[in-house]
Parts: structure tokens; sequence; C-alpha cells
């Protein structure tokens, strides 16, 4: 899904981030903590905190969640990093339609469209042209509050028309959570295999 389209740009936010033990991970206790932060700031910061059944992160991002189970752990988390729905389900954080977030993936698939048909100058050939603004007057007729009218739209790019339905969390900021604790987890697994 298109709902992780920003991750990229959010997981550079922690390109420079260094990886603090607080408490090594202990596989038989079911404890660690650790503090993921770029040195000199606390812009970004993140606080994770393993206990039994347990996983705390907090700090500057948002928002600060709690994982609950009794099987919770940092292998967990490892194997659940890939699948963002599934992980963030297990805190209790809702999915919803996000009208706004798909109408702007239809101005980026508008923009590639005419990228990809536009020679050096910017213009199109006649045809193109009569295209172009068929699929403007299609966004502009477009009732984005309503999925089934933004699949519509969409199903007129060569493109599957379900990957840009935006669905977002109630809770903002997730996107910053996720790329958090995947670039913690990489940098975890590169320092265990040092």
């Amino acid at each position: 899904m298109k709902r992780w389209g920003m991750l990229a740009k959010a997981r550079e936010a922690f390109g420079e981030h260094e990886l603090s033990t607080i408490e090594e991970w202990n596989p038989k206790t079911k404890r660690g903590e650790y503090f993921w932060a770029k040195p000199g700031t606390s812009m970004y910061h993140a606080h994770i905190i393993f206990r039994p059944g347990t996983i705390i992160v907090y700090g500057d991002v948002q928002p600060n969640l709690i994982f609950r189970q009794y099987d919770l752990d940092l292998p967990w988390l490892r194997g659940s990093i890939g699948s963002p729905e599934y992980l963030f389900q297990k805190c209790g954080v809702q999915e919803r339609y996000d009208s706004e977030l798909t109408k702007e993936y239809a101005i980026d698939c508008l923009l590639n469209w005419l990228d990809e048909r536009a020679d050096e100058e910017g213009h199109l050939d006649g045809n193109e042209e009569k295209e172009h603004d068929r699929l403007v007057k299609l966004f502009e007729y477009t009732s984005w509050d309503e999925p089934e009218s933004a699949i519509e739209f969409f199903s007129e790019f060569d493109t599957n028309p379900y990957e840009y339905l935006a669905e977002t969390y109630e809770a903002a900021g997730l996107t910053y959570v996720l790329a958090a604790l995947q670039t913690f987890i990489e940098k975890l697994d590169q320092e265990e295999t040092l």
C-alpha cells in the first residue's frame, strides 16, 4: 500500500542516529533498554524498552506507544517490523481512509503521467493534450471522500487502483515511529554481527 510512501523520507531522519545500550537484551528475562538518537540533538530520539510481554517506545517520535501482549519481545519485533499494519494493531491504533492523502497520490499520478508524455519543453501532442484535459476534469469531479470514487480515478492509470487508496492511522506520526523501529532493528542487528 502507498500508505507508507513517506517511509523512505522518514528513515532519512534516523540516518545519523547512534545506538546506546542502557540494558542489553536478555532472552531469559525478556528485558532490554536502548536509546536511539543522533548525537548532539534530541530530535527524533527514541527510548525503546523491552519488558516481559511489553515494548515501550517513547521520546521525540510521536505518538508514544506501548505494545502489550504475553509474547511481545525483541525477537517478535524483529519478525513483525516488516508488517506495519500488524505491528500497530498490537498497540490498538486504528486505520482509517485518508481522502487528503489519497488526493495527494492522485496529483502525483497526474504529474507522473504528464512527465512521461511531455516533450523537453513540456508540451503534449494534440491527443495527449485532450487526454490530459480529460484526466484533470476527472480529478476535479472525483469525490475524494468516497473510496469508490477514488478507485474510479486511479483505474484510468496503468496501475492497481487499490494501491493508491491511502489509509492512515488515527495517531499521526506513526511513519516516524515505524522508521525509528526499523532503523533501530537494523543497527542492532548490524552491531550483533560485528
